[in-house]
This record gives C-alpha cells, sequence and structure tokens, in this order.
C-alpha cells in the first residue's frame, strides 16, 4: 500500500495503531518501530533545551483517546507529568460558584429524576 493510497475511512477498517510507524521512503510505506526509535529524533539538544523551560500542557475533552496518549508521551519527553483537563480549567467557575450558591459544586440530577419529567 502507498502513502495516499487510502483514504482516512478505509484506513479506520485496519483498526487501531499499535506501535508508532515511521515512514520509510524506499518502499514508501509506514513500517512498525519501537517507542525509543520513535523518539530517537527528537532527543538530544531539543530535549534539553526545553527541559529548562517550564511546561504547561493542556488536554481537550473532545481529544481521541489516540491523540490525548501522544499528546501525553509527548510532554512527559520533555519532562513534565502534570497534565491539567477541562474539567480543571472549563469548569472552575462550576466548581467555585455552585458551592456558593446551592451548597454543593456539582450536578444533583441523577438519571432516575428523568423518570419523573413530563419529558
Amino acid at each position: 500500500m502507498t502513502c495516499g493510497a487510502k483514504s482516512d475511512f478505509e484506513l479506520e477498517g485496519y483498526g487501531r495503531l499499535t506501535h508508532p510507524m515511521k515512514y520509510d521512503p524506499q518502499s514508501d510505506t509506514f513500517r512498525p518501530v519501537e517507542w525509543d526509535d520513535a523518539f530517537a529524533p527528537y532527543r538530544g539538544s531539543a530535549a534539553r533545551i526545553f527541559r529548562r523551560i517550564r511546561w504547561s500542557f493542556y488536554t481537550s475533552g473532545r481529544a481521541s483517546n489516540e491523540a490525548a496518549f501522544l499528546y501525553q508521551l509527548f510532554a512527559r519527553e520533555l519532562g513534565t507529568n502534570n497534565f491539567p483537563d477541562c474539567s480543571n480549567m472549563c469548569h472552575q467557575a462550576t466548581s467555585v460558584g455552585l458551592p456558593r450558591s446551592i451548597g454543593i459544586g456539582k450536578g444533583t440530577v441523577s438519571l432516575e429524576d428523568f423518570d419523573h419529567t413530563n419529558w
């Protein structure tokens, strides 16, 4: 299979990737590689420069599991293990405002409540 010969819809049928993939220009295909080999080009001087900087990484609740996994691997390579997610920032107003207004910092509706509605 050559690069670009399949659409993303067709590639979905092959299932999830289980290893990092690296492009091989001689065969015009992607080949599985070990994680250390996948990160090798990014180690060295760039990693030393980036490690001197304090990083903050913010993830999205709309990101796929695969994207979030790769994102945290990248951030860990740069030397951090701090990963706030969307609930830390998007819902901060809720966690502060709701206790002041109704006494609890989260929703109070249960699924059983919907059985008692006129909906």
